[in-house]
């Protein structure tokens, strides 16, 4: 009777760990290379591109694509002195400005400023020479980014661990999480988004992508017309 129980306690163990090693395999099961976000490939520079801080939109205040003045500032223009404290209130010194076809319009910056650059770091400028520098130099070196087409967001993706052979969901709601996963991608064994994800243009157009084929398509297509008044 011991015996018979013995070779039943085994045979059971030796069935479930049969099951537990085919569960453990199949947890990681591997997307197409096509599907995949891999460094050092096309898709991926123009992610990055696409994803890179957009610093157009106050040029009023720091005449520079790449970089943006962190809020809020303090500008006087025209000798008036404001306290920009959102991206809205740009529109008070472009009213200012355009009061008058016959002066010579002036923006004096109170210093130091706190400036996002383009892989969304910051750096404090002193004074006003700092910032012409910065500016000739980043929009040299690094003004390549797509600015008429953006993500909708949230994002989700699937990583995959190849030590642990388990998947984990990451869930993106901004440029800037998107820059450092890109960033970062040498990190993980697989990284691939979950589609489909939508595409907003510049003209308010929504855009449903399903796969990476069709998402670099629109992104090169994107890049073709975009310019930086976008």
């Amino acid at each position: 009777m011991i015996k018979t129980l013995l070779k039943i306690m085994l045979l059971n163990l030796g069935f479930f760990a049969t099951i537990s090693c085919q569960n453990e395999h199949n947890l990681l099961i591997e997307p197409s290379s096509n599907e995949i976000i891999k460094a050092n490939t096309t898709i991926t520079s123009l992610l990055q591109r696409m994803v890179t801080h957009d610093g157009s939109k106050d040029n009023i205040i720091d005449n520079s694509d790449c970089l943006s003045v962190e809020l809020p500032v303090t500008v006087v223009a025209n000798g008036i002195e404001l306290t920009i404290n959102s991206e809205t209130d740009y529109a008070l010194i472009e009213a200012i400005f355009n009061e008058s076809d016959d002066d010579t319009d002036t923006l004096n910056i109170t210093f130091p400023i706190e400036i996002i650059l383009n892989d969304f770091s910051n750096i404090i400028i002193n004074n006003n020479d700092e910032l012409e520098d910065l500016a000739k130099d980043c929009d040299e070196e690094n003004d390549t980014d797509i600015e008429c087409i953006d993500f909708v967001y949230p994002i989700t993706f699937s990583i995959y661990n190849s030590s642990s052979q388990l998947s984990e969901t990451l869930v993106v709601k901004s440029d800037e999480q998107l820059y450092e996963l890109l960033e970062d991608l040498e990190d993980y064994y697989i990284i691939q988004i979950n589609f489909p994800i939508s595409l907003i243009s510049e003209d308010e157009t929504i855009q449903s992508i399903t796969s990476m084929e069709e998402l670099e398509t629109a992104i090169k297509a994107a890049d073709e017309i975009c310019n930086d008044d976008d």
